[in-house]
């Protein structure tokens, strides 16, 4: 493959997550949503910002990742011990969503 098949071929795969990328923060919503009720353990969260911190960067979005990343390393914790976010704690979590929807909505749009 040369080297402009690539980068062809690598702009229409990062194309292609871009338009992926809004299902997959619903997708995050909705673990947050199940896990803050008790119907999900937060390790399916986690995993799923853990694939959004390495796949965006990949793709051209480092301040996605670094968004997830953070979002990730703050439910580290959680996960370790098996309990839910304590209410304190989860006001500072939805500020790091925030963040995260807010990189990937800016990255998106340049």
């Amino acid at each position: 493959m040369s080297k402009e098949a690539f980068q062809q071929a690598l702009a229409s795969l990062s194309a292609e997550y871009r338009e992926g990328l809004p299902a997959r923060l619903q997708e995050v919503d909705a673990l947050w949503t199940a896990a803050q009720a008790g119907a999900q353990p937060p390790e399916a969260l986690r995993r799923a910002l853990h694939s959004i911190a390495g796949s965006a960067r990949t793709f051209g979005l480092p301040e996605t990742s670094t968004a997830a990343r953070a979002a990730e390393q703050y439910l580290d914790a959680c996960c370790e011990c098996g309990e839910p976010l304590p209410p304190a704690g989860r006001a500072d979590f939805e500020n790091l969503l925030q963040a995260l929807r807010i990189a990937a909505n800016l990255r998106q749009a340049t």
